[in-house]
């Protein structure tokens, strides 16, 4: 467990320092619930007032929503998750903010913007590990070893679950949208166990900061 590891958030800012001073892009994701959403925007500010304008720094806000509550790690904390309709109070303000301080000044269109894949997920060489070393194909699913896809120790294994993630399948409703270039059918998450796509979600967070970031523009060309 990394509960109350020693000076743990100052390290994490030194290492993101380092990396930033030998030319390594970093982006640094905040989960947003509604128990930390207001403290969100204090880091928000922290992040800003320490690396605004390096080159390769990103930062972004992702909302933790309802659908993940199937996770070992989620006991008890099922109602702190953001539904759907939870979006306008604890989600986009956040993002509004970081737009605003345009915290993100060379990438400030990463998510909107033409892309080949939804997600990390989708990535062949991506993984996300978890403290016993545990490889995931999505943060979603740690806690629940049955569906690792190996371990740093042994290596990758190509089983179905992990075929599942990095084989492109869309939805016929996607193929006739506008933002899939932007979007890439959805949570690739939600497809593997639900055969459905969050394509509801992130076209609502799509149409929400590119309305917000063309405003912005134009405020500024204006």
């Amino acid at each position: 467990s990394y509960n109350n590891f020693p000076n743990a958030f100052n390290r994490t800012i030194d290492t993101i320092d380092a990396l930033l001073s030998n030319g390594l892009k970093v982006s640094v994701r905040m989960n947003v619930d509604k128990q930390n959403y207001k403290s969100i925007y204090e880091l928000v500010l922290y992040l800003d007032a320490k690396f605004h304008k390096r080159d390769g720094f990103f930062c972004y806000a992702y909302p933790l929503f309802d659908e993940n509550v199937d996770r070992i790690c989620c006991n008890g904390y099922r109602d702190n998750l953001i539904y759907d309709s939870d979006l306008e109070k604890f989600f986009f303000p956040i993002s509004d903010k970081i737009i605003a301080l345009n915290v993100n000044p060379h990438e400030t269109l990463r998510f909107c913007r033409q892309k080949t894949v939804s997600c990390g997920s989708a990535k062949e060489g991506n993984f996300v590990i978890d403290p016993c070393g545990l490889l995931y194909k999505c943060s979603f699913e740690i806690g629940n070893p049955n569906r690792s896809v190996g371990n740093v120790f042994d290596g990758i294994v190509l089983n179905s679950h992990h075929l599942k993630y990095i084989l492109p399948k869309y939805s016929k409703d996607c193929y006739s949208c506008k933002l899939l270039p932007m979007c890439q059918g959805g949570c690739r998450y939600q497809f593997v166990w639900n055969s459905t796509h969050r394509c509801t979600v992130n076209l609502d967070m799509l149409r929400h900061d590119l309305i917000n970031i063309i405003e912005k523009i134009s405020a500024t060309n204006s």
